[in-house]
């Protein structure tokens, strides 16, 4: 069985948002080195509620952090 993998998003929404990763940190509450390490793909497992915390940030749905990766 395969399960499609999920790519992180939120870089480009941030980018297109002209947000800096130091404000999102900031708005999201959440520290530098869980967006830096999602953003480069280093993190793969996060809270629900850290998730939640950065579409808030961003403005957007938790879905819209994500896209399948094929």
């Amino acid at each position: 069985r395969r399960y499609a993998e999920m790519e992180y998003t939120g870089l480009e929404i941030r980018i297109q948002k002209k947000m800096t990763q130091e404000e999102l940190v900031k708005r999201a509450n959440v520290s530098r080195a869980t967006i830096s390490d999602l953003e480069s793909g280093k993190k793969t497992d996060v809270k629900m509620s850290t998730l939640i915390s950065i579409a808030n940030a961003l403005n957007c749905k938790v879905s819209d952090l994500f896209t399948t990766k094929i």
